[in-house]
């Protein structure tokens, strides 16, 4: 009679590897569905797919602890890597997407401004609350000829006992006022309340605010795009319109 390899029990391991994948994976979806997000770009940019990746490699360094018709064990790594690859592939899709002609044209011309914006930013303001917990940083990223404006400002939170974290809690696309100088753009009312003086607005700032996942955005932006994209990259004629 042939003889199958037994499936191998759950071990420290595999224990660690899922703990670390699901944490990884909450973490991620935290700061998909809020305004929490890393202090570094490049680190916001390169934790979604980095996550999905380290699932799929974990997920088949388990491969040998699923036996087949062991629901538990496949329960207990689906909820361990789900978040993961719920929240990670969706970037790695959309990086490949990217690359893909007509878009790979918008991807180069975009990318090229944002790496400008961003090698330019210039802090103009660090604003710290009355409580002490928190303090305000107003950034300016000039965008030269193409853009509205002088530029973008952002106004984020950062933490005293979180060095690696803040909140955007404001965004300004078009500002005609700031420049790359420093300024008094952002006053504090209370130890919750922000002043942006350009469009004077105050902004509550004491809760997380919840938002749609950045992956659902780009999608449908490009969804709403590509049709005029492939029409003007392989000169297709309009289509005709139909009235009643």
């Amino acid at each position: 009679m042939e003889a199958f390899p037994l499936p191998q029990p759950f071990n420290g391991r595999s224990y660690l590897l899922m703990g670390v994948n699901l944490l990884l994976g909450l973490v991620l979806w935290l700061g998909l569905v809020s305004d929490l997000s890393w202090a570094s770009d490049l680190v916001n940019y390169l934790f979604p797919p980095f996550v999905a990746l380290l699932a799929l490699i974990s997920w088949q360094l388990l491969r040998h602890t699923r036996p087949g018709g062991g629901k538990r064990a496949w329960l207990w790594q689906g909820i361990s890597f789900l978040p993961s690859l719920a929240g990670g592939l969706p970037y790695i899709v959309l990086t490949v997407v990217a690359f893909v002609p007509p878009i790979l044209f918008v991807t180069m011309l975009g990318g090229m401004f944002a790496l400008g914006e961003h090698l330019e930013a210039v802090v103009i303001q660090e604003a710290q609350s009355p409580d002490g917990n928190k303090t305000a940083v107003v950034t300016f990223y000039p965008v030269g000829a193409y853009g509205g404006g002088n530029g973008h400002i952002t106004v984020d939170l950062r933490y005293p006992g979180l060095p690696g974290v803040r909140r955007n809690v404001y965004y300004l696309d078009d500002s005609y006022e700031a420049d790359d100088e420093p300024q008094a753009y952002v006053a504090w009312l209370d130890e919750r309340t922000l002043h942006m003086s350009e469009e004077d607005v105050s902004v509550d700032v004491g809760q997380i605010q919840w938002q749609w996942p950045g992956f659902i955005q780009l999608s449908a932006a490009i969804a709403l795009a590509l049709p005029q994209l492939v029409r003007e990259f392989y000169s297709l004629p309009e289509l005709p319109s139909f009235s009643p």
